[in-house]
């Protein structure tokens, strides 16, 4: 078992420096000193790979490099080639290895300080500066001679390379972790970002680029500069991806388009290209964590809706619960009291056995209505259009109000139960805030049910009309319309708390009183599939989070 872990560990040590010495000089015909994709190259890996294959890495290396250098000892001189066989991957793995352990970087296997990442690419690109720098100084040939300018040159084209390279890689991987290769290649192609990049963003590139070619100094120096325009757009939009998506391709744009010179006008719109990336990114992670803080608040608001609606659903399932044991009461009690009558008949004569025996007999029939106004019989047996237009029908007959209900479509047969709750209770409230008139004389319901982009939806319109000639016959039967909200089960509630309630279920409520008709419309979206509620872990403003 040693021997075999062994040799896999062997193997994949093999396998990580052969993979690194082609990337390597995969990338040296592309890597300059305005533009040192090496650097970047040397952080991607020293970053990802565990510290057990750092002396792969070195080794992978040391070939190519050694190689490519003993090639130049004529052009630059035995000092200046046996300082640069030294593996330049071998001057920044302190630096790393401090950033890493001591600084943090990953303070989880999810987290990014960009903080210490930002410090992490400066301290690298210092030490390779002072690496190629010092190369330069040992170079001795008559028609060569270093320059501070140089250094600043370097320094500047290893930082570029850096964050074009590094950020990427280290997204690309934290999005791999949380997401899979299939699911990340999903979700790329399906992001807005993605769209974006590819309306906006690339064809503006591409425009700029084709100004950099055709265009003299001027149009070019201000064709670079112009080319971050568009990724600060992205970066304000979608955050902290769009400015690591957007900077690489800027970058690349740009610097491929670069003769490797050390013009100064030149060094400085590089410069100019790695602060503003710099403060892009910087800006994105805080834009980032803003719209992360915005989403976890939506969540949580919508969990508190979830919430209030599981509340309902479970209340209006103890009413079901109730008035099916009040009906059977009732009915026990009917049997039960129809024998004490008969007996109290038989036992007591004239106008007081009457009396006790229509007591005893009218005692099932309030636990009836009782149960029948908690949840009507008809709505459990028939469903939602028996219960709107046979319940609330009768109650209204009672007090000789008028009533007709239309229901189109049949759209509802597929609703969740707690959105078919919330529309019959909100029928019954509508229904009582419109007759709460005394010259309220009829009532029309119209409930209509249906779907778009698949989304299902509800509109229920309660009108009622008013009619002063009827005015007398409402004051006849004031005591029954006393009695409608108690025979519907309704609470009576306002037009604000009725437009809360609607709420819940993301709709909205229209109440308008014109002429002699009151008109309540109040719109209902279906629960179905029911919200998840979903944890986001929180993002501190420091942190760069995937």
């Amino acid at each position: 078992m040693r021997k075999e872990r062994g040799h896999h560990e062997w193997l994949m040590h093999l396998m990580v420096g052969i993979g690194y010495a082609l990337a390597y000089t995969a990338l040296s015909p592309l890597s300059d000193a305005h533009w040192n994709l090496h650097t970047g190259l040397q952080l991607s890996f020293l970053l990802l790979v565990p510290y057990r294959y750092w002396p792969a890495l070195l080794v992978g290396e040391v070939v190519p490099n050694t190689v490519a250098m003993l090639r130049c000892i004529d052009a630059f001189g035995v000092e200046a080639v046996a300082w640069r066989c030294v593996p330049p991957i071998l001057t920044i793995m302190p630096a790393l290895w401090w950033c890493r352990e001591r600084l943090k970087l990953f303070p989880t296997r999810k987290l990014v300080d960009i903080k210490v990442l930002m410090l992490c690419v400066m301290l690298a690109s210092l030490v390779r500066t002072l690496y190629s720098y010092t190369f330069l100084l040992l170079v001795h040939t008559p028609a060569f001679k270093a320059h501070p300018i140089m250094a600043l040159g370097y320094f500047i084209g290893n930082t570029i390379a850096v964050l074009g390279v590094v950020p990427m890689v280290l997204m690309v991987r934290l999005d791999i972790q949380n997401y899979g290769a299939r699911a990340l290649a999903r979700k790329c192609i399906m992001a807005p970002l993605t769209a974006d990049l590819m309306v906006v963003a690339l064809p503006s590139m591409l425009l700029l680029t084709v100004c950099i070619l055709r265009g003299g100094n001027d149009m070019q120096h201000i064709a670079r500069i112009a080319m971050f325009l568009p990724v600060a757009w992205l970066t304000i939009k979608h955050g902290w991806r769009a400015a690591v998506a957007g900077g690489m391709l800027a970058i690349i744009a740009t610097c491929l388009l670069t003769v490797s010179r050390p013009d100064p006008q030149l060094i400085e719109t590089q410069a100019f290209i790695a602060f503003t990336i710099i403060c892009l990114m910087a800006t994105g992670a805080r834009i980032s964590a803003q719209l992360l803080r915005e989403a976890k608040q939506k969540q949580r608001d919508a969990n508190a809706l979830a919430t209030a609606r599981r509340s309902l659903e479970a209340h209006e399932q103890r009413r079901k619960q109730l008035s099916t044991k009040l009906e059977h009461l009732a009915l026990r009690l009917h049997v039960t009291n129809q024998s004490l009558a008969h007996t109290l008949r038989s036992g007591l004569f004239g106008v007081d056995a009457e009396r006790y025996a229509k007591h005893v007999l009218e005692a099932p029939e309030e636990v009836y209505a009782l149960a029948e106004s908690l949840h009507p019989v008809a709505w459990r047996e028939r469903g939602l259009p028996a219960a709107l237009s046979q319940t609330i029908g009768r109650a209204l007959d009672e007090a000789s109000i008028e009533y007709r209900c239309v229901i189109t479509g049949r759209g509802y047969i597929r609703m969740s139960q707690d959105t078919l709750n919330t529309v019959y209770r909100s029928a019954c409230e509508a229904v009582v805030c419109v007759t709460s008139r005394l010259t309220c004389s009829s009532v029309s319901l119209t409930l209509r049910a249906g779907e778009t982009r698949g989304h299902r939806w509800l509109v229920l319109v309660v009108d009622g009309h008013q009619n002063t000639s009827r005015m007398a016959t409402a004051v006849i039967r004031k005591a029954e319309r006393e009695y409608i909200a108690a025979k519907l089960g309704a609470g009576s509630l306002t037009v604000s708390e009725l437009t809360e309630l609607a709420r819940l279920f993301g709709g909205q409520l229209h109440h308008r009183q014109r002429g002699p008709q009151e008109r309540i419309t109040i719109l209902l979206h279906d629960t179905w599939p029911a919200t998840k509620e979903v944890e986001h872990k929180p993002e501190p403003l420091q942190l760069w989070v995937s």
